[in-house]
């Protein structure tokens, strides 16, 4: 079976402000958010998004978003599923479930790595001037890993 990527809010709302949503559907074709995304994002979403449905009342609440207890609930369901967050409690949480996950960074650390941008400093640079909050200790240990620096 393959695996299902859910996207949380997060993810999409920066890739979205930098342009680079597209990024997603070149890396995994399909990807699925929950009716608490779609309702946290609030912006057309294209239609290679695909929503589930994901009762996170019946199961476990982790004392975070909507959003990212809804997607966190899924993959604990579904084996297979991999998730892309950025929110740091729902990365701990997704830590601690031994979850397969990366963020926005990993997206574009990954779109490096099959082709689909050749330069991860402008974007990065991009999304520094959002509300985004990358260190500076970050930034630079990024660049030195995707060889930019």
């Amino acid at each position: 079976m393959q695996k299902k990527v859910f996207v949380d809010t997060s993810t999409l709302i920066i890739l979205s402000k930098i342009n680079q949503l597209e990024l997603l559907r070149l890396l995994y074709g399909n990807v699925y958010i929950t009716i608490e995304v779609k309702m946290e994002f609030r912006l057309p979403i294209p239609d290679w998004i695909i929503e589930e449905y994901a009762d996170y009342d019946s199961d476990f609440n982790f004392g975070i978003g909507k959003g990212e207890t809804s997607i966190l609930n899924f993959a604990i369901r579904n084996n297979n599923s991999f998730l892309i967050i950025d929110e740091l409690k729902a990365r701990k949480v997704a830590s601690n479930l031994n979850l397969k996950f990366t963020g926005a960074i990993g997206i574009l650390i990954i779109a490096k790595r099959h082709g689909y941008i050749h330069e991860i400093k402008p974007i990065l640079d991009s999304i520094m001037k959002t509300n985004f909050r990358i260190s500076k200790e970050l930034y630079i240990q990024i660049l030195k890993n995707s060889n930019e620096l």
